[in-house]
């Protein structure tokens, strides 16, 4: 099977190769019918051929840095805004008392991300890439 799949192109370490063969040899008499063989490989080339597809499509729809902090921006406000929602039944089931310590309890939550943890996390995110980007022109500097 090693030397089989060897001359069809496929790089398959011996190990690998005798785990398929033990699965492709169903009786345990040694032998794997190939037809057996044929249909492993079909299958193996349909799964590999599925998986670069996937990899182009994705690969075609990369999005850029700003398109991907807007679309966490969105993500958040519809998860507030389902807070929202859950809030409101909340209170119709439990009372305003309730209601009101809950949405007192988020407002402190939220002010800590808002005020402290995003604009930190934004920050962050800004200048690790920026740094690394003069560090590397610095180094070109110092080789020329």
């Amino acid at each position: 099977l090693a030397v089989l799949l060897d001359r069809l192109g496929e790089e398959v370490p011996l190990r690998a190769a005798a785990a398929i063969f033990r699965r492709l040899d169903r009786d345990g008499d040694g032998k794997a019918s190939l037809d057996d063989i044929e249909q492993w490989f079909r299958k193996r080339k349909r799964a590999e051929s599925a998986r670069l597809r996937r990899a182009e499509l994705w690969g075609r729809c990369r999005l850029s840095r700003r398109s991907k902090q807007l679309l966490a921006w969105l993500a958040m406000f519809g998860l507030y805004t389902t807070f929202l929602v859950l809030t409101l039944a909340y209170g119709l089931q439990f009372g305003d008392a309730k209601v009101a310590r809950l949405i007192q309890s988020w407002g402190i939550g939220l002010s800590q991300t808002f005020a402290l943890e995003e604009p930190i996390m934004i920050l962050i995110a800004e200048l690790i890439p920026a740094a690394i980007n003069l560090g590397e022109q610095a180094l070109r500097r110092d080789r020329e």
